[in-house]
């Protein structure tokens, strides 16, 4: 029981199974256990001090050792009582299920008897196991005061009474009884003056011997029960008492010890501090006699006008620079009151009672910062004035002033070119608005925005500008190119207008501080005209005059992009080469007017064939390309081709009533999807179904099928 509560305590989780092997064995092997009963003490024996285990580790302040009296009473309650409980009726009942085995015996006693001898086993074998193997640390007590001959003779004593109490014969058992309680006094005292390690070693010593001498069948326990097992039970429960008593008061001492520790290192900080703060008032001291000898000289060296009144207001101290900016001596000055300066009513409004006895500190009496009048003999000054009452070496006040003429002329400058800004932004035809960065509200805008937007832009002060935005994510890529670029010109954005709905705007913009908070200036340039301008040219660049199918640029990009999305996806592509035949006839018969009027009927017609997401092309003359994405090449594809070819053939009316009819030729190559990117190009597909057309030429004039398929 004892190596099992320091094996769990010590390692935890993980050496139960060892423990439980080494129980079982015992159990079975030494006791002579049947395998199953074995099995279930064994299962009682580890469970019962992990269970313990458990509830002593939890918390925030788990179990450490034996040296506070919460860690020994923990221990005595949950493992001793309440883990060799849980230990014991799973023994006990084991026990009473077997009486043919091991006789007949109740649950109550079998309990009891097993209960006791697990707890005594813990409570006075597992410290001193715990003390020799669990830390490298020892807890001392008061050992380094006591001499090796009190060890010898205190362990010389204990032996001597247990050989009177359990070896010398002649004794009354009651008289025996009496002596064991001898251990009790000399235990208590090596635990207040011994380390925990000889205590709990002793303790130890003290069960086995008591132990030992009970099972021989000496001392009082086995004279006075009836069987032995009672006097087994009692030997126990003595051993409970002193361990308990030896447990707490180890801890008790340890407590007390690490007390006075504490309490002499605190004096012995206490007392350093004291003579570190003497050290520093006799520092202090001769700092304040140094400062007083040149006080005035650092007052005058201050470049800031500054005064002291006493506690009537009058004029105690000035320096040089309140001098020349009064124009007056310091001599002239002295005795003067401060209103003559500052105000009839100055030192009146200052807060606070303001005596030569006040007990404020100058904190207390209050600090205070006021723009005023300084009156001097050149006129008045605008002035910053600060007044902070004083305690020492006199009640009064000292008094600092801030010449604001400089800055006064600063800020009537600034506000007339503010205003000259505020002029010019106004008069500008360009639209400008100012927006605050971290919620997008509008905090200005010229009226120029008003006539581009059609409204009154006063409305729309303090609303969001977002909604003005198509896309919110253009407005994030603005603000991060003007962070990287500070002012960035000509980003062209699609915006909502109230009346237009969307148009395109060129935005310039950069990032300021205003009235410290960061903002957008932003001004708008409409460009919806010169887009659409610009749209329109790129569309006539890529389509075909004639037939306004694509021409052959806009042919080479669609094919790209069809090819991207076919190697991407995984998906099919089919490019058709497509050529009218006998067109040259109906040219030569009829007149180019009539050619050009067949060559649009026909790229009607095909437009209508072909599905909605495929594309057609002229590439020149009578020569078509289609482009075909993600079509089945088996099933799919024969059914539009015949499509196409049944609406080609069908005859035309071109001029006075006249029709004609064309035939067709084909040839088309299949991108089956899969390949890497750069294992197939435009133009190869190009080439395969150009060849492929030239192919289905020669078929056809051999009375073969009308289009040819290459891969």
């Amino acid at each position: 029981a004892g190596v099992t509560a320091y094996g769990i305590l010590r390692y935890g989780f993980r050496v139960v199974p060892g423990l439980f092997l080494g129980a079982w064995i015992g159990n079975f092997g030494i006791l002579d256990w049947s395998v199953k009963e074995a099995l279930f003490i064994a299962l009682g024996n580890v469970s019962g001090p992990l269970i313990a285990a458990t509830w002593l580790r939890r918390g925030e302040d788990p179990w450490q050792g034996f040296e506070t009296v919460r860690d020994v009473k923990s221990f005595f309650l949950f493992m001793g009582v309440l883990g060799s409980a849980l230990t014991a009726l799973v023994g006990a009942t084991v026990l009473v299920s077997s009486p043919k085995t091991h006789g007949a015996v109740s649950l109550g006693e079998a309990w009891i008897s097993w209960w006791t001898s697990d707890s005594s086993s813990i409570l006075m074998l597992a410290p001193a196991i715990f003390s020799w193997l669990a830390s490298g640390r020892e807890p001392r007590t008061d050992l380094s005061s006591q001499n090796r001959f009190s060890r010898i003779a205190l362990i010389f004593l204990l032996t001597l009474i247990g050989f009177l109490i359990y070896l010398l014969p002649g004794r009354e058992d009651l008289a025996r009884l009496g002596l064991t309680g001898i251990f009790l006094p000399f235990l208590v005292w090596e635990a207040m003056v011994g380390s925990q390690r000889e205590v709990f070693t002793l303790l130890g010593g003290v069960l086995l011997f008591q132990f030992v001498g009970t099972a021989m069948g000496y001392g009082p326990f086995s004279h006075l029960a009836k069987t032995p097992q009672d006097a087994m039970v009692g030997m126990q429960l003595l051993g409970l008492s002193m361990s308990g008593a030896t447990l707490l008061v180890s801890a008790l001492t340890l407590e007390r010890l690490g007390a006075r520790d504490l309490l002499e290192t605190m004096n012995t900080d206490l007392e350093q501090r004291v003579s570190d703060r003497t050290k520093d008032l006799e520092s202090q001291h001769e700092m304040m006699k140094g400062e007083l000898l040149f006080r005035q000289f650092l007052l005058d060296s201050l470049p800031i006008p500054l005064v002291m009144t006493d506690e009537r207001g009058d004029l105690l101290v000035t320096n040089q620079a309140f001098s020349r900016m009064t124009g007056l001596a310091s001599d002239q000055m002295a005795g003067h009151p401060i209103n003559h300066f500052l105000g009839d009513d100055f030192f009146e409004r200052y807060p606070g009672k303001i005596e030569s006895d006040s007990p404020h500190t100058g904190q207390e009496m209050g600090h205070r910062s006021t723009e005023g009048v300084l009156s001097t003999g050149k006129g008045e000054i605008p002035a910053i004035i600060n007044t902070v009452g004083m305690e020492h070496p006199v009640a009064g006040l000292i008094i600092t002033i801030q010449d604001l003429s400089q800055r006064v002329f600063l800020e009537n400058r600034l506000r007339e070119r503010e205003k000259l800004f505020r002029l010019i932004v106004e008069t500008l035809p360009l639209p400008i608005i100012i927006s605050r960065m971290s919620d997008a509200s509008l905090l200005y805008a010229n009226q120029s925005v008003g006539d581009l937007f059609g409204t009154h832009i006063h409305e729309w002060i303090g609303r969001s500008v977002l909604s003005f935005w198509r896309d919110p994510a253009d407005r994030a890529y603005f603000l991060s190119e003007m962070k990287t670029h500070g002012v960035i010109f000509d980003r062209e954005f699609e915006l909502n207008h109230p009346r237009k709905g969307t148009v395109w705007m060129s935005l310039s913009g950069g990032l300021a501080q205003l009235s410290g908070e960061e903002v957008m200036i932003t001004a708008f340039r409409d460009v919806s005209a010169s887009r659409e301008r610009q749209q329109k040219l790129h569309q006539e660049i890529r389509t075909d005059f004639l037939t306004g199918l694509g021409n052959r640029k806009d042919l080479q990009e669609v094919l790209s992009a069809s090819l991207f999305r076919a190697i991407r996806n995984k998906t099919s592509l089919v490019v058709c080469m497509l050529d009218l035949d006998d067109f040259k006839g109906v040219n030569d018969c009829f007149g180019h007017a009539a050619g050009d009027f067949l060559l649009q009927e026909m790229a009607g017609r095909m437009k209508l064939s072909i599905r909605l997401n495929d594309y057609i092309a002229r590439l020149g003359g009578d020569e078509f390309v289609l482009i075909l994405d993600n079509i089945c090449p088996d099933g799919d594809l024969t059914f539009l081709l015949d499509r196409l070819r049944q609406a080609i053939l069908l005859p035309v009316s071109i001029k006075e009533g006249k029709s004609v009819s064309i035939g067709v030729s084909l040839g088309l190559t299949v991108y089956q999807g899969g390949s890497p990117a750069g294992a197939v190009d435009p133009e190869e597909l190009m080439k395969k179904a150009d060849g492929a057309l030239y192919l289905a030429k020669r078929q056809k004039n051999s009375g073969g099928s009308w289009w040819v398929r290459t891969d």
